[in-house]
Order: structure tokens, then C-alpha cells, then sequence
């Protein structure tokens, strides 16, 4: 069963997207047994970030964002494939509707620091804050409780790290220089790159299904496979 995309579709993307590519963040992030830490926890995410930006300058830190981004992707296509199924739509429509809102609301340090800023000491208030907003979104109210939690200790995790942040400007300014410069160049590409993923989204669905072929057909049945394809043009796109 496919869990992640292979090095090959990261390269791929990351050449449209980037215009970059390097095997050896792929390595590093797959490889580590905190794979998804520097997506979830900004104190890995900003460790991580510091060392892809010394040595591959801020092309690093887009293949960085990027390839956390079609993790996530493969994991909404998984899931999203079932719902497509259920409602026999494979519309072009239906499919890019169904991948944006499951993209638009994923979990993680990225959207915690450019979507889902809050600041509060109260972890209740910080959770009714987003449960809230979870359920204006039109999430059952289970499905908000569950993504309000998982939002909420981001953000205490995040809330720390950024504070740290800070301690160290009031302390050393040359060195919390450095690592509000690094925040916002992450910023910046978490923005630019989901920006960019919006955009090319039919062509980066057709790049992930076909360069896996066998396994999404596996996954799904040749049949919903094939009308997937259809639908996104993928034979022209790629």
C-alpha cells in the first residue's frame, strides 16, 4: 500500500514547483525516524530548516515545505478516494473540490504559522477557539473536537518555540536576527509553495497517479483509476 510518494514524483514536483530537487533532503526527512515531526513540531521544522537553508540556500527550504506538501497530498488522495467512490462523481470538478478542501484544512506547523495563529494560556480557550472555527467550516462537531486537539498542541508546541525566539533577540540580536529571518523565509515558502500547488494541482494529481500507477491502481481498481485520469486529462498533462 502506498504511504508516501517516491523519491522520483519529489524530484518531479520539485523541478515544476521549485525548480529543484535533491535527493538527499528527500533522505533525510524519509529516513529519520522524525519523519513527520518537522511537519507537525516547529521546534524540528526550525532545526531542520536551519540546516537545508545553510546548504542549499532557500531553494532548500521550498523542497523542504514541498515535500511534506505531497505527503499530505497522497494521504488526502488516499482518503478522498473513498468519498469519490461512495458519491460515483470522478468529475474534474468533484475530484480538484474534493483534494483543495482537504489540503486547505490539513493540520500542521505550516498552517499553525501562517493560517491558525493564535496566542492564548489557556488550552481550553485555545481548543474552543478552533473548535469553533472547525465547525463554521462545516466539520461535524466530533470531527472539529478531533482537529481542534491536534491544532491546539501544535500551537502550544509552537507558542514555546516562538517564544524562545524571542528570549534570544532580547539577549543576543545578531543571533535572533538570524532566526526571525529563517521564520519568515519558511513563512514565505509555505505560502508560495501551497500557492503554487493550487495552481498546478491537475498536473501534480496526474504526476502522482501515473508515476505510481500500479500501486493507486491496486489501492482503487483499475476502473476508478482509470476514470481519475480521464477526468484530469493526465495523458495530456503529462
Amino acid at each position: 500500500m502506498l504511504v508516501i510518494p517516491s523519491h522520483r514524483v519529489h524530484e518531479i514536483v520539485g523541478r515544476l514547483i521549485c525548480g529543484f530537487s535533491d535527493r538527499d533532503i528527500d533522505r533525510i526527512i524519509d529516513n529519520s525516524y522524525k519523519h513527520d515531526l518537522s511537519r507537525i513540531k516547529c521546534r524540528e521544522l526550525f532545526n531542520l530548516a536551519s540546516l537545508v537553508l545553510e546548504a542549499y540556500g532557500e531553494k532548500g527550504i521550498c523542497y523542504l515545505v514541498l515535500h511534506h506538501y505531497l505527503d499530505k497530498l497522497v494521504s488526502i488522495l488516499k482518503g478522498r478516494y473513498i468519498r469519490l467512490h461512495l458519491k460515483r462523481d470522478f468529475s474534474r470538478k468533484s475530484i480538484i473540490n474534493e483534494i483543495r478542501s482537504g489540503f486547505m484544512d490539513e493540520i500542521s506547523a505550516f498552517s499553525f504559522l501562517t493560517r491558525y495563529r493564535y496566542f492564548t494560556d489557556n488550552p481550553l480557550l485555545l481548543r474552543f477557539h478552533y473548535r469553533y472555527m472547525f465547525i463554521a467550516k462545516g466539520y461535524s462537531k466530533g470531527t472539529a473536537r478531533r482537529k481542534a486537539n491536534r491544532l491546539s498542541e501544535i500551537a502550544i508546541e509552537c507558542k514555546e518555540v516562538l517564544e524562545e525566539m524571542q528570549n534570544v533577540m532580547m539577549k543576543d540580536w545578531e543571533q535572533g536576527r538570524r532566526l526571525a529571518i529563517l521564520e519568515e523565509i519558511i513563512i514565505d515558502n509555505v505560502r508560495d509553495v501551497s500557492s503554487e500547488i493550487f495552481f498546478n494541482i491537475d498536473k501534480i494529481l496526474c504526476i502522482i497517479l501515473t508515476e505510481e500507477r500500479h500501486e493507486w491502481e491496486n489501492q482503487a481498481g483499475k476502473d476508478i483509476y482509470n476514470s481519475i485520469t480521464q477526468s484530469l486529462e493526465c495523458t495530456k498533462r503529462i
